[in-house]
């Protein structure tokens, strides 16, 4: 075999060999699509009608993929409860140190069988999630109201905010997210319309984008009632192509979505965002779209999967 035959045979093997390369990273590639959980939209609208994206409804620049963030687990419900109760303004005495001694020393393994952890310590009851989730009810007794003058009145709003916010600041190093802001008050308890007491509420953020709410009640006195938090722990977990909202806009047309308020949607689209679905039960963090619109009887809003199908599981979480 002379020399040029025996270099085009090298030259064969290599590049033979270099293309199963490529066929073989091109394979794993495909083959490892990372799926992420698909969101459990239960009720879809019965009726939807024709959609029709007015001018300016679709922003500029609209972004292809978002990030997926994957729910991180406490290592120990039990210190993360134990860390709030040392943040609480407890009813001091030797049956409430007793108890936080008890709780202190409870076997971890019997007390991390149950999902979620509830404690009643000092006048107050908490109860956290494995995500880092949780609440807190101040106890008291149910006093019936007989006569609408009975009913106490809620403090004024800025009074509202001025304890709302010194009770966040007791907690705020045990929130799964400590970076949250102000965003509303609203009424919560109301008897014979009669605000009783009112919310202040904390909005939370990924990359920008509100994902939940964390929220104070607050009673006569100024005082705190209770405190709700469904932030948890995330780490970011990769980038997720998502649909384009005319992608969006025939996914809802399809009855795979689920319109918020009202059983009927139809009309004009006027506006689209990006939010992030926190369902308790998933694992991750999902982006959704958010579809305002408006029709004959007035405005509604619908919600639809942002993710691309092909980067999803086959099942809705939880089915």
């Amino acid at each position: 075999m002379n020399y040029r035959n025996r270099r085009f045979i090298t030259w064969l093997i290599a590049g033979t060999l270099a293309l199963c390369v490529v066929i073989a990273v091109a394979q794993t590639r495909v083959g490892a699509t990372k799926r992420y959980p698909r969101i459990p939209f239960y009720e879809t609208t019965e009726s939807i009608g024709k959609f029709t994206l007015v001018q300016g409804a679709i922003p500029s620049n609209f972004p292809t993929e978002f990030r997926v963030y994957k729910v991180k687990p406490l290592a120990s419900k039990k210190n993360a409860i134990l860390k709030i109760f040392k943040a609480l303004p407890l009813k001091s005495g030797p049956k409430t140190d007793a108890m936080l001694r008890q709780l202190e020393h409870a076997p971890e393994s019997l007390i991390e069988k149950e999902e979620p952890l509830r404690v009643s310590i000092g006048g107050w009851r908490v109860k956290v999630w494995s995500g880092g989730q949780f609440l807190i009810d101040k106890e008291e007794p149910i006093k019936p109201f007989t006569k609408v003058k009975d009913i106490p009145a809620s403090p004024a709003p800025e009074e509202a905010r001025k304890a709302a916010d010194a009770f966040l600041a007791r907690i705020k190093p045990e929130l799964p997210d400590p970076d949250v802001h102000f965003c509303r008050i609203s009424p919560q308890d109301t008897y014979d319309d009669v605000v009783a007491s009112l919310s202040v509420s904390y909005s939370a953020e990924l990359d920008g984008i509100p994902y939940d709410i964390v929220s104070i009640g607050i009673g006569t006195g100024p005082t705190v009632t209770g405190m709700s938090c469904h932030l948890r722990r995330v780490v970011p977990d990769g980038m997720v192509p998502i649909l384009t909202p005319q992608e969006a806009v025939e996914k809802l047309q399809a009855k795979e979505g689920h319109v918020c308020n009202g059983d009927w949607a139809a009309g004009n689209v006027t506006s689209f965002k990006i939010v992030y679905y926190n369902e308790p039960h998933m694992s991750h963090i999902m982006p959704i779209y958010i579809i305002s619109g408006e029709d004959h009887s007035g405005k509604w809003n619908a919600s639809v999967e942002a993710a691309r199908p092909e980067y999803l599981e086959k099942k809705p979480a939880g089915k």
